[in-house]
């Protein structure tokens, strides 16, 4: 709780490197889900002590509207090729990324083919 951005740095190198070594089941309680899903194979929404949502993060964060409503906001990668989508600038298709570096990867590709349908 309250911890400076280096100590969460540290703290989420901690987890990449026990979830690398595949030997144990780590259970995650974060607010911030853009430094948690990509480090998740599931991801669990409670909501009034109630499961909400469970799914893989790629499939949890499909809906932000929903998840909007309980308060959990997409990461901004996410968010962000949603958008390029939405005007068309992404294929339909295109897999939601859970990190930045894929997201650039993605709005390179969709600024290469320029396929803008409006």
């Amino acid at each position: 709780s309250m911890i400076d951005p280096l100590g969460k740095r540290g703290i989420f190198n901690i987890l990449k490197k026990l979830k690398d070594a595949g030997e144990h089941t780590l259970i995650v309680i974060e607010h911030n889900v853009e430094q948690l899903a990509p480090l998740s194979d599931q991801l669990l929404l409670m909501h009034e002590g109630q499961i909400a949502k469970i799914s893989e993060p790629k499939a949890f964060f499909s809906d932000p509207q929903a998840l909007e409503k309980h308060g959990v906001l997409t990461p901004e990668s996410t968010e962000f090729i949603q958008w390029l989508k939405s005007e068309n600038y992404a294929p339909e298709d295109t897999p939601l990324p859970l990190d930045l570096g894929t997201a650039i990867e993605i709005s390179r590709q969709a600024l290469q083919s320029g396929s803008n349908a409006s």
